[in-house]
């Protein structure tokens, strides 16, 4: 599977003040993870923290907040990772949130598909 990067804008919560930075798409990542001094200038609040099991297996506790991506054009908020420096990665959650997914064949984000509807009923 192919890994690619797209530029996303990022904002604290209630503010128009975007600034773009360069992620890696990685869906094996369950939120977005970016550099802490970045989102640190941006204003964007610690709100709790986490630990992670990290790729290479080892177990990592980072702070969390929520910032406003825009990504294709639409915004919205969503969890993030205060990250280690150097690394930025878009993570599944973010991606759902704003129902893209990675194609990995022509290195780009899309529309997902129509999303599925299931309901349970009971007697």
């Amino acid at each position: 599977m192919g890994s690619f990067t797209v530029t996303v804008a990022v904002a604290s919560p209630g503010t128009s003040e975007f600034q773009d930075i360069d992620a890696v798409v990685d869906t094996g990542a369950a939120h977005a993870f970016l550099p802490a001094s970045f989102l640190e200038g941006l204003g964007i609040p610690r709100t709790r923290t986490r630990a992670f099991k990290l790729a290479d297996g080892t177990r990592k506790t980072y702070d969390m907040g929520e910032a406003r991506f825009r990504i294709e054009g639409r915004e919205m908020n969503s969890p993030v990772v205060f990250g280690d420096e150097g690394i930025a990665l878009l993570g599944a959650t973010t991606l759902e949130n704003f129902d893209l997914i990675a194609d990995t064949t022509n290195l780009r984000l899309i529309d997902a598909p129509e999303g599925l509807l299931v309901s349970v009923f009971r007697g």
